[in-house]
């Protein structure tokens, strides 16, 4: 999760301000897939893992549980030639 890895990044920056926090990071399909999802402490602040890495881990039926559900990715380009998904 990305947020568990901002946070960790966040938390060595000294002049850090702000930390966007999605909703329901703590509910399905999300908390079927990893466990260890940052905490919030209730008031307006999440809580730094002290567990090794970014303090998440890959539950072991995550695959089985959230399988992959294919797209079809149709771009094309804007006038400056960069790309976009629509």
């Amino acid at each position: 999760m990305s947020t568990a890895a901002c946070l960790l990044i966040a938390a060595c920056i000294p002049n850090f301000a702000l930390q966007e926090y999605p909703i329901s990071e703590d509910q399905p399909p999300k908390s079927d897939m990893v466990s260890g999802a940052p905490e919030h402490n209730g008031q307006e602040f999440l809580i730094i893992p002290d567990t090794p890495g970014i303090g998440i881990e890959l539950k072991p039926d995550a695959v089985e549980k959230c399988p992959m559900k294919p797209r079809e990715v149709e771009t094309r380009l804007h006038a400056d030639g960069s790309v976009i998904d629509q």
